[in-house]
Parts: structure tokens; sequence; C-alpha cells
């Protein structure tokens, strides 16, 4: 799927942008990090949160992404929120504690830990952008982003096991 997802972007942008420059030779190492950052990490992430987790925890963890997003604004966009936002993070992230842990730690999981990385990882991925925003098109980005990542999936998936049940 990565791959033809790649293939795609690739000829939309070509098609759009004939003139665009890519700016490889000067931004390699943004693309690099870029990449790896925000899609390779937090899928491998992902995967292990997976294995090593419950279902519905995974899916509440992953959706702490909006908060460790929200606080990265704060932090390095210098982003004002309300009162109100603050509560709803302070209950967001407390709604999370409780429906993760059930008032014990002990019950929190590595893979848990995994997840929340995760998310933090993918909201990572605006601060990232915003140094290229300038420079590459959205499609480009994403187009790098992918790249750079499918080549370690595609490897992965030659070590899994997949397993088929027919009904």
């Amino acid at each position: 799927v990565g791959f033809f997802a790649l293939v795609l972007l690739v000829v939309y942008h070509v098609a759009t942008n004939r003139h665009a420059s890519w700016k490889v030779t000067e931004l390699w190492k943004e693309y690099l990090i870029l990449g790896i950052v925000s899609s390779l990490i937090p899928n491998i992430l992902v995967y292990l949160g997976y294995r090593q987790s419950f279902g519905v925890n995974t899916a509440v963890l992953l959706r702490f992404e909006v908060f460790v997003a929200l606080l990265f604004g704060i932090f390095f966009f210098h982003e004002r929120i309300s009162r109100r936002q603050t509560f709803g993070v302070v209950l967001g992230f407390f709604g999370i504690f409780v429906f993760v842990t059930k008032f014990q730690v002990a019950t929190f999981l590595i893979g848990d830990v995994y997840l929340l990385l995760a998310s933090a990882a993918y909201a990572s991925f605006p601060i990232l952008v915003k140094k290229m925003q300038d420079v590459l098109s959205a499609t480009q980005i994403n187009i790098a982003r992918t790249a750079i990542a499918l080549p370690f999936f595609a490897v992965g998936v030659l070590f899994e096991e997949i397993n088929i049940d027919i009904v």
C-alpha cells in the first residue's frame, strides 16, 4: 500500500508541479530526519505497541497525539491557550490516565509506553515541516516522508509471520 501511495504522490506532483525544485542536495538531512522521526519511528513504535498492549488501549493512547501537538504548539510555536482549553487538556490527560491504568499504575504496559512515544513522534511532524514548508510543497514533504520509511517497512514485512484465516 505504501509503495502505491508513494507512486501516486510522485505522479500527482510531477503532473501538477513540473517546474518545482526538490532541493535534495540542500535539504537531504531534513528529508532524512522528517522520514525517520515522523514516519519510521512512530510506525515501528505503534507496531510494538499493538503487539504488547490491548486493542482498546492502543486506540485511546494514539489519540494522545492531540494533547502532545497542543503542548508542542505552546512550547515551540508560542501559541496561547485559554483557561478553558487548559482545563480540557488536563481533563483529557486525566481521562487517558484513568482509562488505561484504572488508577493502578502497575497495569500500564510497555506497549502503552511505546504508543505514547509514537503519539509524541507523530505530533513532531508540524515542527519538522515548519522549516521546510517555505521551500517544498506539501506533496513533496509527504513524498519524502513516505520514501524514507518505505524501504524499512518493506524489509520488516519479509520477517513478519502472516496468518490468514479463511472461514
